[in-house]
């Protein structure tokens, strides 16, 4: 198992700007198979054994805390422009404390350190300790306004004074990242490098978190892998002949050629009393299958009472509207059915067959289509009005580049494996 060390003065359950960074940083890579030492000021040592899995551990150095006193004293001498007399020694008493607890370390990441004069006496320290062990430092510079920096003074790059000059200048050997192009493009000015030297990892979102996903959303979408569809159509109906089912397959199996990870949920809501033919819902498989796209046909049913209960409650269905990138019916509906009711509340873009009650109401429905006509028409239908939303374009933007997922996967980890190779699995 390949060793992380996060490094900055404060970190969870603290939760500023930076920490809310650390906290997900921790949690990711974790997950992803590393093990983590987090160096901090923090003491709060029970938050990370039960927070964390086992492999996370929380290494209290207090002397990074900007008010432990000789580092408080330091600082404030620093702020009036003036060198500390202990500064000298601070640095080589701060080394010592350090140098075992990054003993066998592959990376660390330091948050803010390396580029702003929050705690110049830790950036002097790593330094040095850079030159001693044989690990790969990671220079977040991260957007926090709610942590003053001390004042620079004149002068810039090699003719800014020591320890200043330690933020203008490129250290060997050290990967920068900024969280943002406005960070980036500061870290480009202040060192004098390639806006290509300096990697922008931003910081994400937990759709589940911040749509506050029921434990069986949760399952439903990881089961089927609902993130992968783009678009995800979702059909509530019973699974059984006579509701086009067939149709829809052939529609989906169109919509794949023009958006390759297009895929479909069908969610059966009858009672288990009323249970799903597996004869036909086999056939409904192999016809996807048969079709291409045996991985994007997603057939969801109740098994038993306390499933149906759980599985399809209405708060796992308003998770699954909001989830969906439209709503689609081929079948004719006997009533003004409520699925489209729902729809319309969620601003769910709806395609239904013409014979729909709604298509009866004044003004209809906007993308009405005939469930024995083409299923290629209908597909160009649903392609062109996905073209036309940029709500979509940018729905797909945020869950195929911003969710903390993406970031771990696209970002995080080739940046962690530059350096350390592929992670052991966890056991």
């Amino acid at each position: 198992m390949k060793t992380i060390a996060i490094l900055h003065h404060s970190a969870p359950p603290e939760m500023g700007v930076v920490e809310k960074n650390i906290y997900n940083h921790i949690l990711l890579l974790n997950q992803a198979g590393y093990s983590l030492r987090v160096i901090s000021g923090v003491q709060d040592e029970a938050y990370y054994e039960s927070g964390f899995h086992h492999s996370v551990m929380l290494l209290p150095v207090r002397e990074i805390l900007p008010d432990f006193p000789e580092t408080a004293a330091i600082t404030q001498s620093l702020a009036a422009g003036e060198m500390h007399p202990d500064f000298k020694a601070a640095v080589h008493s701060l080394i010592a404390r350090l140098m075992p607890l990054l003993s066998g370390v592959q990376v660390c990441f330091v948050y803010n350190t390396l580029t702003t004069p929050q705690n110049l006496l830790l950036t002097a320290a790593l330094h040095t300790l850079r030159q001693r062990l044989p690990v790969r430092l990671v220079a977040w510079t991260l957007d926090d306004s709610s942590q003053p920096d001390l004042p620079l003074p004149s002068g810039s790059g090699s003719s800014a004074p020591f320890p200043w000059s330690l933020l203008c200048q490129v250290w060997p050997g050290v990967r920068y990242v900024a969280a943002s192009r406005h960070c980036q493009e500061r870290l480009t000015s202040q060192l004098q490098i390639a806006p290509e030297e300096i990697a922008v990892i931003p910081a994400g979102i937990d759709p589940e978190e911040f749509l506050k996903w029921e434990p069986h959303t949760h399952q439903l979408v990881h089961d089927h892998g609902l993130f992968e569809a783009a678009p995800l159509l979702l059909c509530p109906c019973i699974i059984a002949p006579g509701r086009r089912l067939e149709f829809a397959i052939q529609v989906v199996a169109a919509l794949g050629r023009r958006y390759p990870r297009a895929a479909m949920l069908v969610f059966d809501l009858s009672h288990p009393d009323r249970p799903v033919d597996p004869d036909y819902a086999r056939a409904l498989r192999t016809q996807a299958r048969d079709s291409g796209i045996p991985q994007r046909i997603h057939l969801a049913y109740a098994r038993d009472s306390v499933d149906a209960l759980l599985q399809f409650s209405n708060a796992v269905l308003a998770d699954l509207y909001h989830l969906a990138d439209l709503l689609f019916l081929p079948y004719q509906q006997d009533c003004l059915g409520i699925p489209l009711l729902r729809a319309g509340l969620v601003r769910l873009p709806i395609f239904a067959s013409d014979t729909s009650p709604f298509a009866a109401l004044p003004g209809g429905l906007p993308h009405a289509f005939d469930p024995n006509g083409s299923p290629e028409e209908v597909a160009q239908a649903i392609a062109d009005s996905l073209q036309a939303d940029p709500a979509f374009a940018v729905r797909q933007q945020v869950l195929d580049q911003f969710t903390w997922q993406a970031i771990l996967k696209n970002q995080l980890t080739p940046l962690v494996e530059e350096s350390t190779g592929s992670p052991d699995t966890l056991s």
